[in-house]
């Protein structure tokens, strides 16, 4: 499956009017780029995480680019992993019950996702996140 599948009906559910739909929305938002993420970074030949870590994992990774973009991906994963929480744990939380709040998440999403295959498509950006992983690597094997 592709993950942008998961963006696809994010974008379908937030027309709709209801919590449940809207909160699901966004979980379905960072879902994708959560999947989007993980598979890009295993097929070049780094891992993540299993589990629940594998969320900070990813953001973790990213956050510590030397690229920019990177860098932003990682800020806001981290911020669209913040959001994705409260849509499904905190249900008194009426933000994530807000259509623009769930527009504007996933407005996000898509964005990620399009820096995120920029770095695949163009060789010297591929090179570039390959050596992100790798230094992030380095600085975090166990001496």
């Amino acid at each position: 499956m592709d993950p942008r599948d998961f963006l696809t009906l994010a974008k379908k559910l937030s027309s709709a009017k209801s919590p449940a739909e809207l909160r699901t929305a966004i979980s379905r938002a960072y879902y994708s780029v959560f999947n989007f993420a993980r598979d890009i970074i295993n097929n070049l030949g780094y891992s993540i995480n299993e589990g629940p870590n594998a969320h900070g994992d990813i953001k973790n990774q990213l956050s510590n680019s030397s690229d920019d973009e990177l860098k932003q991906v990682g800020s806001n994963f981290g911020t669209l992993h913040t959001h994705r929480i409260r849509a499904d744990y905190v249900l008194q939380d009426r933000n994530s019950e807000n259509p623009n709040t769930a527009r504007f998440l996933i407005a996000l999403a898509d964005s990620m996702i399009v820096v995120l295959d920029s770095h695949v498509k163009d060789k010297a950006k591929k090179q570039q996140f390959k050596k992100t992983l790798q230094d992030y690597k380095q600085k975090t094997r166990p001496s």
